[in-house]
């Protein structure tokens, strides 16, 4: 009777685990010019028209960097010339993130100055 309840308490938490994970799909955003970058709280948005959602998120108005990414600071340095330049980007996501406006949004790990 123990074994089964240690596998039902490992059931539930590795379901809780997954259900509080990003959904890890991968895919590009396309080429886009940012409109708007937002630093709110710990997380990095950047905003621009055109942004591909490869995940099917709730939103592609914008994409999520998480403060976890190794190079935050690179990232958003990146992202502030291209901006400043009016040069466009492309970022690469790796799923789908809760936001503070939608659902969902798509997450960032890489960003491409083109």
């Amino acid at each position: 009777m123990l074994v089964k309840a240690y596998k039902l308490m490992a059931l539930l938490v590795s379901l809780w685990m997954l259900a509080n994970s990003p959904v890890s799909a991968a895919g590009a955003s396309g080429s886009f010019n940012i409109t708007r970058i937002t630093v709110e709280g710990d997380r990095v948005y950047i905003f621009g028209t055109g942004i591909q959602n490869p995940d099917q998120c709730s939103t592609a108005n914008y994409a999520v960097i998480l403060p976890s990414a190794a190079n935050v600071d690179r990232f958003l340095s990146v992202a502030m010339t291209a901006m400043t330049s009016q040069r466009r980007i492309s970022l690469w996501f790796v799923g789908c993130v809760a936001s503070n406006w939608d659902a969902s949004a798509p997450y960032a790990v890489s960003i491409f100055l083109e």
